[in-house]
């Protein structure tokens, strides 16, 4: 789990927001294996409180270790079925991949998912993605491009604002660029590995109908 042994002591420590006294409770016995709050023993923060405070990487982590039964309500809430958790915890995978890209001045033509994160067949097969290998551990296509990715993006979040911006960029490039000379559109859709601009915007477009 994502929860270290003294979890609870930062959690209060760097939580200002968090009263050990409104947490404290004298019939509360801990279970085995969790570790205690140093100053109260009877101090249990709930975890609809705890997870307020996490980022957004140690969710998705701490969501592949629920069991399947905890996994319910949350696939509910994202119209998710719960036979397909394991589509919804790839897509999450994905999405974070592009998330710490986006939060560290990556440049996001470039984007590609790691090699090691292992796509869901039926997330694949949903969205028509096509992942590619390129080197690594693994022997399987596992990789996907920027257009893929915000095909997996488009699940959870509309993307026709991100259409816009991508029409503004295509038209200023047609008009500043000549094509005989420097295709600089037909580069970029190149690197961000989407067929066409008819294919891009379509991805932003149908994001809204692409739910699970």
């Amino acid at each position: 789990m994502p929860f270290t042994p003294n979890f609870i002591d930062k959690l209060i420590r760097n939580n200002d927001f968090i009263d050990p006294k409104f947490y404290q409770d004298p019939n509360y016995v801990q279970p085995p294996g969790v570790t205690p709050y140093h100053k109260n023993n009877q101090v249990a923060v709930p975890l609809w409180v705890t997870v307020q405070t996490l980022d957004f990487g140690t969710l998705i982590k701490m969501t592949h270790y629920l069991k399947p039964a905890d996994m319910t309500g949350i696939l509910s809430d994202f119209n998710f079925k719960p036979s397909s958790r394991f589509a919804f915890l790839s897509a999450l995978d994905v999405i974070k991949e592009l998330r710490n890209k986006c939060a560290h001045g990556f440049l996001i033509e470039r984007f590609s998912t790691p090699e090691y994160i292992k796509l869901n067949r039926n997330l694949v097969t949903k969205l028509s993605l096509d992942p590619y290998h390129k080197g690594g551990n693994s022997v399987f296509p596992s990789r996907l491009k920027l257009f893929d990715s915000l095909k997996v993006l488009g699940m959870f979040v509309d993307l026709r604002p991100l259409g816009k911006i991508f029409k503004s960029l295509i038209y200023q490039n047609n008009k500043n660029f000549s094509k005989n000379s420097y295709d600089l559109n037909s580069r970029i859709l190149q690197d961000i590995g989407a067929p066409s601009y008819k294919a891009l915007k379509a991805a932003c477009v149908d994001s809204v109908s692409n739910r699970w």
